[in-house]
């Protein structure tokens, strides 16, 4: 008896946890879904997931049993989970559905998990959202669904005829490039606002979060002439402390390099010249910004323009010159010159078959192992390889085995197929 009760009230707690979350509909095909939301008067939510996305099933366990969130949805929406991917486990109303959720990730492009549609009464989809969610920023996209006047597809058709609600744009042209993947349209929205609304701001009005995020993630519309520009150079400290640090000399950098290097020295990825006069480039980026900028930009600059024609002898020579210049300091982690170094190494194995060229990307991978940690798999790795293209096939072996001595596992599985393919006389690149 006892046994009994016990059961039936956890059943009833199970039962009572489902009532009080999202309601999802798992016995309707897609036209059942619309038909349905029309006679009972209500907006259709489809949750897009896949059985391996990590948010998604963050979104299972912490947003839809919630009870408000529950409530906010059952009341508005007829809501159903799309599978977008096929697994033997899969049950029959997941199959039955195979045929719809292709059609849905066809018509409506679905770039990532979990997607969230929102479509009308009459089944057209006028909003949507992409990723994991709180329960507030969940509840927010969902009331934004029902409403015309936050509806990002109503916007973005407003947007199109000509209205223009600049408090909306940025949110619209992350909608644009992130959902829909149209670059185009959505540089063309934020080019607008930019050049309509924050160019004639103020310092103060513009010195916020929110504007500095927006050029953070539109950084190519950012030019020399921008209030944005003179407030990285004027105010590093208090954009930095707002933003996050390095923010303001990195932006700066990216926009001298575009106008005085990149838009001197190619139109698109076609190269206007293969022999620039770097002395000049110097001088003119002097005038502007200083000898010590310019002398460190152009010096840094000119590697990457070698590597970029395939002048690997021209690029050897840049790179040794400015590791002479300025020389690497020592430290680990991405970005850090033993990483760059380790970095440009391995494009010269993989891409270069000069001798010499492939020797200087011998000695930067020893001098990264020097600046860092000498025990580390993927530069020794490098190094090995480099030394094998070299012809000096055993070296490479023996430091090849140190990195796989290193793992004593399954991991080294990669290292030793190298050691494999350089025993039989195989290219490893």
């Amino acid at each position: 008896m006892k046994k009994s009760l016990l059961t039936l009230t956890l059943l009833s707690l199970a039962l009572l946890t489902q009532a009080q979350g999202v309601k999802f509909e798992n016995n309707l095909s897609w036209q059942q879904i619309k038909e349905k939301a029309r006679s009972e008067n209500k907006f259709i939510f489809l949750d897009v997931f896949t059985t391996w996305c990590g948010p998604c099933k963050a979104m299972e366990k912490d947003i839809y049993p919630d009870q408000k969130v529950g409530e906010a949805l059952n009341k508005d929406f007829i809501c159903v989970k799309v599978q977008m991917d096929q697994t033997p486990k899969d049950e029959e109303a997941v199959k039955k559905w195979y045929a719809d959720a292709k059609l849905i990730d066809q018509k409506y492009k679905i770039t990532a998990y979990p997607s969230f549609l929102f479509f009308s009464l009459e089944g057209e989809l006028v909003h949507r959202g992409l990723g994991g969610k709180n329960i507030a920023d969940f509840l927010a996209m969902a009331k934004d669904a029902l409403r015309p006047e936050t509806q990002l597809y109503r916007q973005l058709e407003a947007y199109k005829n000509g209205k223009r609600d600049y408090a909306v744009l940025p949110k619209l042209s992350a909608f644009v490039k992130d959902m829909l993947a149209d670059k185009e349209m959505a540089k063309t929205i934020a080019k607008d606002y930019k050049t309509n609304y924050l160019d004639h701001l103020n310092e103060s009005q513009l010195l916020t979060k929110e504007n500095f995020s927006f050029i953070q993630v539109n950084y190519e519309l950012l030019k020399s002439s921008d209030l944005f520009f003179k407030l990285f150079t004027s105010q590093p400290k208090k954009v930095d402390s707002m933003m996050y640090p390095g923010m303001s000399k990195s932006f700066v950098d990216w926009a001298i390099i575009k106008e005085e290097l990149d838009d001197k020295l190619w139109k698109d990825t076609v190269v206007l010249t293969k022999t620039p006069d770097w002395n000049k480039l110097v001088q003119n980026i002097s005038k502007k910004y200083g000898a010590e900028l310019a002398k460190k930009m152009v010096t840094d600059y000119k590697p990457g323009f070698y590597r970029r024609i395939g002048n690997w002898s021209e690029f050897a020579r840049s790179k040794n010159q400015a590791m002479k210049t300025y020389p690497p300091k020592p430290g680990g982690g991405m970005g850090t010159d033993a990483w760059n170094l380790n970095a440009t190494a391995w494009d010269v194995f993989l891409h270069c078959t000069d001798k010499t060229v492939l020797q200087h990307a011998l000695i930067w991978s020893e001098l990264s192992l020097k600046l860092d940690n000498p025990l580390s798999d993927t530069r020794l790795d490098t190094k090995a390889n480099l030394l094998y293209k070299l012809g000096r096939v055993q070296q490479a072996i023996e430091i090849e085995q140190m990195v796989v001595d290193m793992f004593k596992g399954a991991d080294a599985g990669e290292y030793s197929e190298t050691i494999k393919k350089m025993k039989s006389g195989l290219a490893t690149w």
